[in-house]
């Protein structure tokens, strides 16, 4: 019966054309499903909706979204399936296995637990439609920039902190304390969660839901940013209030394709670009302030 399986949404796209995946995630946020992975060909994604919030007019309202925020929804095909409700836990977890990250960190789910690499940080991340699980390569790109700073005793700020993924490892990398904010409520459970997966203990690691520039003014060591050019670039004026001649900050979100853009607005905002870092299309800059 249908009210027995869950619905799978498979959104792909076609020979020649790439979807901007930061930009399709954040659509697909906001019609709630219960969960979205990667497609196993690496090509599109496949979105999990409940049976009772199904609607048969929600791939095209899906598209509709997607064609008003610029991607070219021609080249993507769509298609809807059913998933056994029985298969579903088994379906879902086959996508989120142990994840090396450059040379120090190793992320994975809680139900992995058991197969931690002692010789790594490991980073344990309950999946949730927060961007940050650890399978983007931005997020990957920022904990391979992280890796090249001596975090002991530092302060960090996570402007649009998600999972909370990048303030949990620094903390576990020795920093001292770590401030996350992201303007979406949704993010704060799932930030908390994973918070308490990884012992980060009390005031280390504060999670705050509001706009970056409604915070008291402190300078922080590290800043991370990982989010799209047009959420990030109204921020970077006020990003450079939070850091000092010495801090460093460390932005991805953004393709490679957009490199040069991102090095213009960040010179306008005050940054010197210190050093560029690549992950198939994506990249992260590490820049100071002039």
């Amino acid at each position: 019966m249908r009210n027995k399986n869950w619905i799978a949404v498979t959104l792909s796209s076609l020979p020649g054309y790439r979807i901007n995946e930061e930009l399709l995630w954040q659509v697909l946020a906001l019609f709630e499903p219960l969960g979205a992975v990667e497609s196993s060909d690496g090509n599109g994604v496949i979105v999990y909706f409940s049976p009772d919030t199904y609607e048969p007019e929600l791939p095209n309202k899906i598209l509709a979204l997607l064609q008003s925020t610029g991607i070219e929804t021609r080249h993507i095909s769509i298609t809807v399936s059913e998933l056994e409700n029985q298969n579903w836990n088994e379906n879902w977890r086959q996508y989120f296995v142990p994840t090396p990250v450059g040379t120090k960190y190793l992320i994975l789910p809680p139900w992995e637990e058991a197969k931690i690499d002692r010789s790594r940080i490991p980073i344990i991340i309950e999946p949730g439609m927060a961007f940050g699980t650890g399978t983007h390569a931005t997020t990957q790109l920022c904990l391979h920039a992280m890796e090249a700073i001596d975090l002991r005793d530092l302060t960090i700020l996570d402007v649009g902190t998600g999972s909370g993924i990048l303030g949990i490892a620094a903390i576990l990398a020795g920093a001292r304390w770590c401030l996350g904010i992201d303007i979406d409520p949704d993010i704060l459970e799932n930030a908390k969660i994973n918070r308490n997966y990884n012992k980060i203990p009390p005031g280390k690691f504060d999670i705050v839901i509001g706009n970056l520039a409604s915070l008291r003014r402190k300078a922080f060591d590290v800043v991370f940013c990982n989010m799209l050019p047009q959420n990030a670039f109204p921020l970077l004026s006020v990003i450079g209030e939070f850091m000092h001649e010495r801090s460093i900050l460390i932005y991805s979100g953004f393709l490679t394709e957009e490199t040069e853009t991102i090095r213009a607005e960040l010179a306008r905002n005050g940054f010197d670009i210190q050093d560029l870092g690549t992950q198939d299309e994506w990249a992260v800059i590490r820049a100071k302030l002039s």
